[in-house]
């Protein structure tokens, strides 16, 4: 859930998903609403898309699709992305303002690290 708030505050701050969010937000304080910061009007805002995308972000067999380092698989990954979180979503490697590309580059980061407690007897 963690990453999938972080991918999610980027999208709303990269205006992914200006227009949800602004209608979620009227209808959550009204037409003139005004927010903060981790206001929780905001969370709560990105609450439905969070979880889809936590869903995917947690689902083992979904969650390495981006790693195998097969085009299919990273399709399939960015279409479940389309089809759970953000419709018509286009990912751009190159895009380091998006923040499932830099999710992306970080998990893949991550996972290519030597691990030193396999070298622990």
């Amino acid at each position: 859930m963690r990453a999938a708030t972080t991918v999610m505050n980027g999208w709303f701050e990269y205006d992914a998903l200006v227009q949800t969010r602004h209608a979620r937000m009227s209808a959550l304080c009204g037409p003139d609403w005004r927010a903060y910061d981790n206001d929780s009007m905001i969370i709560a805002s990105t609450y439905p898309e969070t979880v889809a995308l936590g869903g995917l972000l947690a689902a083992p067999g979904l969650r390495d699709l981006p790693f195998t380092g097969h085009p299919a698989d990273m399709r399939r990954f960015i279409d479940e992305v389309r089809m759970r979180v953000l419709p018509g979503y286009q990912y751009d490697y190159d895009d380091q303002q998006d923040p499932l590309v830099r999710w992306i580059a970080q998990e893949h980061r991550r996972r290519t690290l030597p691990n030193p407690m396999a070298a622990c007897p």
